[in-house]
């Protein structure tokens, strides 16, 4: 799997509005 840096920083984004409390 070879994620670009800016592939990785997508994923985290999107991860992150998962992970949201909201």
């Amino acid at each position: 799997m070879n994620l670009t840096y800016k592939d990785k920083r997508c994923v985290l984004a999107a991860w992150q509005q998962l992970a949201a409390p909201q």
